[in-house]
């Protein structure tokens, strides 16, 4: 596919302010987010090297402990379900980033698109370059496993991480129905680099 497929357009990107996150389930909802996208259960089980680094540091100012709000962006970039495929490409190449959180209209987090799942899906079908482009993101999310709780610690943000095969992790605040954006595990991992001096790949 022609690398002039992913040239930015006109498209005003849309992101999440502080003042009015996307909200995710009723807060009485048992844990599951509002509309289609459920919020699986968090992992348990501690295995990867950042965890064990952190473990040694917590004791140290556990009285200025950073949360996942701390890791986001203020403002991070987001798609709607109904933008063409096309337009969320344009954002991605606009932005750098290779995924984007997707809500609906009333802000409700349906997923993550991903440039690499399309170009999977697109060297696999016998489609032209038109119609793919013009095929709705809704074709292509790909729900989260596991998740954040914006007030969650490092050490359960690795163990999640350490768990889950995604690079990315959607963050909520369920007690107020807010979805915050996406963690990276580059967030991660830049945060304990620049902020405890841990030598963690980056």
């Amino acid at each position: 596919m022609s690398s002039s497929v992913f040239m930015p357009g006109d498209v005003r990107p849309t992101t999440l302010s502080r003042e009015s996150h996307i909200k995710t389930a009723d807060a009485a909802a048992a844990g599951h987010v509002h509309g289609t996208q459920a919020v699986p259960k968090k992992a348990t089980q501690p295995v990867s090297k950042a965890h064990k680094a952190y473990q040694t540091e917590k004791k140290r100012d556990q009285g200025q402990e950073s949360s996942a709000k701390d890791l986001i962006p203020e403002n991070p970039l987001v798609a709607r379900r109904g933008q063409t495929v096309d337009e969320v490409l344009n954002l991605l190449r606009a932005s750098g980033l290779p995924f984007i959180a997707v809500v609906d209209a009333e802000d409700t987090f349906q997923g993550v698109f991903t440039k690499e799942h399309f170009l999977e899906y697109a060297f696999e079908e016998r489609q032209t370059r038109t119609a793919l482009l013009k095929m709705p993101v809704d074709d292509f999310l790909i729900p989260a496993r596991s998740s954040v709780d914006v007030g969650d610690d490092l050490v359960s943000i690795v163990r999640q991480f350490a768990n889950n095969p995604s690079p990315w992790l959607p963050v909520f605040d369920l007690k107020k129905s807010q979805f915050f954006g996406l963690l990276t595990q580059k967030d991660l991992l830049t945060h304990l680099h620049k902020n405890r001096g841990l030598e963690v790949w980056i």
